[in-house]
């Protein structure tokens, strides 16, 4: 049949946090949770400070970034980058009103075995509006 139509596929790459940045934003989600293995984020003078000897432990975390202040430059490309860049980007488009958090969006990094606790701000760190 000369009508039809031929797909030619092509190799991309999804970057889940910034999918699920996006995901959180259309549904008009109150809070983004994006789990890892880490705590949190790690103060950035404690990262730096540490870089090139041992990784920092991760004892020490950052509890609370505003949007406003976050400076993505700070964090290693293959870090916390990617999931700060989504985190803000959320807090920043998430919903006007939301049903949580006194009425402000948030976004949170922390451990998945601390979900819970990082949805009640208990642990990991909040990414928050000013």
């Amino acid at each position: 049949d000369g009508d039809a139509v031929q797909y030619h596929g092509i190799a991309a790459v999804v970057d889940k946090d910034e999918a699920s940045s996006f995901l959180a934003s259309e549904l008009n989600a109150d809070a983004l949770l994006l789990l890892t293995d880490a705590k949190g984020v790690i103060p950035v003078e404690e990262w730096n400070k540490n870089r090139n000897s041992q990784p920092p432990s991760g004892d020490s975390i950052v509890r609370e970034l505003h949007v406003e202040r976050v400076n993505l430059a700070d964090y290693a490309s293959g870090s916390m980058r990617p999931k700060l860049s989504a985190a803000v980007r959320f807090v920043k488009h998430g919903p006007e009103r939301p049903r949580m958090n006194d009425g402000a969006p948030f976004a949170a990094i922390g451990n998945l075995e601390d979900a819970l606790d990082i949805l009640r701000g208990k642990s990991g760190t909040r990414i928050v509006r000013e």
